[in-house]
């Protein structure tokens, strides 16, 4: 049996996170953007994208250890375009400048939220050295997936009764371990309508 499993990952953004652009997809007729993805939904669908001017490398999942709240959190448009341009592009094809498609990171968001658990990664690679697993996903989506596995694994991917939202809990999380809600406000709502039905 292995002793350990460590997730290590580093990724790719612009410094700047206006150097990002949203595609907007032809609303009629036939595009040239086909190329760019071989899914009959890109045709169709708005893109963000890297204007690729200064890329800095960064270990996301090291600077953000709740990534993925921050991820599963997404629930708008904006809110997308808004993740992507703080966090860098989501998929290879992002980094490479073809774009994220926006529709498919909500879809990948609303998943997370309802708890999903099991997703299809793109591709892993798996060092095993001494007893010590050592995973590197591809791409900035996988490593926010594994990070929302190992959360759900070790109990700390939980959803708050009154507004829904995933949360951790814990030390690390800065809340206690048995916390049901995701902030004190959330706890006194459902305090509080609860005192009002009958």
């Amino acid at each position: 049996m292995l002793a350990s499993v460590e997730i290590t990952f580093t990724w790719q953004r612009e410094r700047n996170p206006r150097d990002y652009e949203v595609i907007e997809a032809p609303r009629s007729g036939k595009s040239g953007m086909a190329l760019l993805d071989e899914s009959p939904r890109s045709v169709q669908a708005d893109r963000i994208a890297p204007k690729l001017k200064c890329l800095d490398r960064y270990q996301p999942l090291d600077e953000f250890p709740a990534l993925w709240e921050q991820f599963a959190a997404i629930k708008k448009r904006e809110d997308a375009i808004k993740f992507v341009r703080n966090y860098g592009p989501l998929s290879r094809k992002g980094l490479q400048g073809k774009g994220d498609i926006i529709e498919d990171i909500l879809d990948d968001a609303q998943l997370m939220r309802d708890g999903c658990n099991r997703i299809a990664l793109s591709k892993l690679v798996a060092i095993i050295n001494s007893g010590r697993l050592t995973i590197s996903p591809d791409n900035l989506l996988d490593a926010i997936w594994l990070q929302y596995a190992d959360a759900r694994s070790k109990g700390r991917a939980n959803r708050c009764p009154q507004c829904d939202k995933i949360f951790a809990k814990g030390p690390d999380a800065g809340r206690r371990a048995d916390a049901k809600f995701c902030s004190p406000d959330c706890k006194d709502k459902f305090k509080s309508l609860a005192r009002s039905r009958p």
